[in-house]
């Protein structure tokens, strides 16, 4: 499985939190299968003279755990977010990797993360990178990938309904998105007509490349390369469309120094024919 290096900017891409691998790491822990630390969530603000982005390191001092995090998901209002833990690995909480709700009254000031208990939808196995729509034109639904089928179809994407009762029952996205290889990383417009996702198995231009499908009347399209201004011959994920800007912000693999790593990447799609660009 992919990394979870899961940007996501809010504000017209004046915040961006994200995931990283750092030496400050809650517990400072790191991970016996490769000695790298674990991974936390960042907050990094845009200074408005430098147009760069600086990270604050005490934002989410009080949430990340000492296992893997990832902030995968957050609402306009800054009230609800989706968060993914994974402390297999340290103190056991969870089974695999794991969805968890963030909630505020006060915008972006979250409590601890609560488990999704809901059955079906966290498992035995690997949840993570979840996705959700807000105020959608039929009913809010959520979109994760699993490793629940990884013996015959590798990392897969499934959905299910969110609404004020809960989560519904969830299910798997069809055969047209969800390849005999992997689809990871999905991000889900607002209104749930579009939904981004990387697939290391779809035609493409290298390792993962990004592609949307477009929702038809609950039913999704087959699955559309990005193209080669956003993919490359190397892995190419974790993409997040500010519909507002028409700018995204995707991950891609770089090497620096021998070393290969995940790089955040930002793009203004403006002028390009997609159907998602004003």
């Amino acid at each position: 499985a992919l990394p979870i290096c899961f940007p996501v900017t809010i504000e017209c891409g004046e915040v961006l939190f994200f995931t990283a691998r750092r030496p400050e790491t809650t517990g400072e822990t790191s991970d016996p299968d490769d000695s790298k630390y674990f991974e936390d969530v960042y907050r990094a603000v845009k200074n408005p003279v430098t147009l760069d982005y600086e990270i604050d390191y005490e934002f989410f001092k009080s949430i990340n755990t000492t296992g893997f995090d990832a902030l995968n998901y957050v609402n306009s209002k800054g009230t609800y977010a989706l968060f993914t833990v994974n402390t297999s690995m340290t103190d056991k909480t969870t089974k695999g990797s794991d969805i968890f709700e963030l909630t505020s009254e006060t915008p972006f000031v979250w409590e601890a993360p609560t488990l999704i208990k809901k059955k079906g939808l966290n498992t035995d196995f690997f949840e993570g990178s979840v996705t959700c729509t807000e105020n959608s034109d039929a009913t809010d639904f959520i979109v994760f990938v699993s490793d629940r089928n990884s013996e015959s179809t590798g990392l897969d994407l499934f959905t299910c309904v969110k609404s004020e009762a809960g989560f519904g029952d969830v299910s798997a996205l069809p055969k047209s998105v969800n390849s005999p290889g992997n689809e990871t990383t999905p991000y889900l417009s607002a209104d749930g007509k579009y939904l981004f996702f990387s697939s290391d198995e779809l035609p493409g231009y290298g390792g993962y490349d990004i592609f949307y499908s477009i929702n038809e009347n609950g039913t999704w399209s087959s699955p559309i390369n990005l193209g080669p201004e956003i993919n490359s011959v190397n892995h190419d994920t974790h993409f997040n469309f500010d519909g507002k800007t028409n700018k995204a912000v995707f991950a891609s693999m770089a090497e620096k120094d021998g070393y290969f790593s995940f790089d955040l990447f930002e793009v203004d799609l403006t002028g390009m024919a997609l159907p998602f660009v004003k």
